[in-house]
């Protein structure tokens, strides 16, 4: 459930925090208020407010000296699905950084550089920002570390909840059952004055008559498993031989727009079809375009220690796993939709709309044949941004995931940023390309919500500024 752009929220914010290892000092570090204990170098909780004003009493004995070298970073994710990192240096000018979801700013007060060694007493005030709109509820998990410009100084492991008091929710709404798409929200981003303007909203018709619900229901992907893959690496030379510009369709080896139907299995489909472009152009010229099958990903990658879930969404690290450990089968052996033969009830892309008879559905059973042909990829790995261009110009698409809001679902064409409205979910994608739209860098990426929806099927989203966390989570492999 999430509150209405009109609610004004106050609440909780609930803190756990556990210290793994400390070489940079010993003391304490208190709150005013909402901390229970001041040891800083074990567990304890702290309950604070959003809107609320606090101050931050230091009280420690540092081991070394803290220069402008020294900094901490923060990793986390927020409801599993969007990112939240960011670093600050330890000392100097204060440190202002993003909060996703309520889209607003915290400054973090920060001491002079240097400070030296020894005993160090600093009492600071900072505010959290209002939350208007937040969720009802949303968990957050992560680590802080401390490092000294070459090594990590300390390690803790930071989880929470984000919850509001009792009053902010006197005469809010269930917004779930509410329309998906919103005039209000097309003329919000329509309306942008045409100097700041990159991007067009209208109705696209594979939502109308769908619920804010219903949107929710399909944007399940997950990228947590992301960091802990290797990372691609091109060499200067490829890196510098990137072109401007990479735009693929139109190639035999770019797979058609498809549709996930209403299952949450886009990390299924961003998977799919990034690999079946890549098998294609592993074959070199002349190669046949073989699509591979988005439902073995969806129905078969599961288990007890899978952290994918067919239609109640997955991650993306686990389903290229999959691709490289059994291998995928061909979407002829094993179709999707029911209108080609599968069990997913909706109908071609192309005979769209056809909708809504088909609502959320519930996962299939994996049903592969055993005469089904696999193919399976060799290497499973991430790619900075910094390679982005390199790897999509050199070995084909990748696999990303975002953060959806609410105007995003109205998207018709220009460069995608984020205007107006909340969060509604995790989505992955296939990033095909790239370039330069009046003055603006973007992404190319191709959707799973058929042709009916965006320009095509496919959308631009403004890039180098990591919009709604595009860039922190693409995925490839090499056959």
């Amino acid at each position: 459930m999430f509150l209405t752009s009109a609610a004004l929220v106050s609440g909780d914010i609930t803190v756990s925090r556990t210290v793994n290892s400390v070489s940079i000092g010993s003391g304490n570090v208190s709150l005013s208020t909402g901390c229970s204990g001041k040891d800083t170098y074990g567990s304890n909780n702290c309950d604070l407010h959003w809107g609320s004003t606090y101050t931050a009493d230091i009280d420690v004995v540092l081991a070394k000296d803290i220069a402008s070298s020294h900094s901490f970073t923060v990793d986390m994710h927020l409801d599993t699905f969007i990112p939240f990192k960011f670093s600050c240096p330890l000392c100097g000018t204060d440190c202002t950084v993003t909060v996703p979801i309520v889209k607003k700013t915290i400054t973090i007060p920060l001491p002079a550089c240097p400070i030296k060694a020894g005993p160090f007493k600093l009492t600071k005030a900072f505010t959290l920002p209002s939350s208007s709109p937040v969720p009802i509820s949303a968990s957050f998990k992560g680590k802080v570390t401390v490092s000294d410009g070459s090594s990590t100084i300390a390690d803790v492991d930071v989880s929470g909840k984000v919850s509001p008091s009792a009053d902010a929710l006197v005469g809010v709404v269930d917004m779930s059952g509410a329309p998906v798409l919103s005039s209000r929200v097309i003329e919000a981003v329509n309306s942008v004055v045409e100097a700041e303007s990159t991007w067009t909203a209208g109705v696209n018709e594979r939502f109308v008559g769908h619920t804010i619900g219903d949107m929710r229901s399909m944007l399940r992907a997950r990228s947590d498993d992301v960091a802990a893959l290797p990372q691609i690496q091109h060499d200067s030379k490829t890196l510098a031989a990137a072109p401007a510009s990479h735009d693929p369709r139109g190639s035999e080896c770019s797979g058609p727009i498809l549709d996930q139907g209403f299952c949450g299995s886009c990390w299924a489909f961003g998977a799919t079809e990034a690999i079946s472009d890549r098998l294609c152009l592993s074959k070199g010229a002349g190669a046949k375009f073989v699509q591979l099958a988005p439902l073995d990903l969806t129905t078969c990658d599961d288990g007890f220690f899978s952290m994918e879930d067919g239609c109640q969404g997955g991650q993306l690290g686990g389903a290229w796993n999959y691709a490289k450990k059994t291998g995928l089968v061909e979407e002829s052996c094993y179709p999707y939709l029911q209108s080609q033969g599968g069990p997913v009830p909706t109908c071609d892309p192309t005979a769209q709309p056809c909708l809504p008879e088909s609502k959320f559905i519930q996962t299939p059973k994996c049903s592969v044949k055993s005469s089904c042909a696999k193919h399976a990829i060799s290497s499973v790995y991430s790619v900075p941004v910094s390679q982005l261009k390199a790897e999509l110009a050199t070995k084909g698409p990748v696999e990303s995931a975002f953060t959806v809001y609410a105007d995003f679902v109205h998207y018709k064409s220009g460069v995608y940023s984020h205007t107006t409205g909340s969060a509604l979910g995790g989505h992955a994608v296939k990033i095909i390309g790239y370039g330069t739209e009046n003055g603006v860098d973007y992404w190319l990426v191709q959707n799973s919500w058929t042709t009916t929806w965006g320009d095509g099927g496919y959308f631009k989203i403004k890039a180098g500024t990591d919009e709604c966390g595009i860039e922190s989570a693409a995925v490839a492999g090499s056959f």
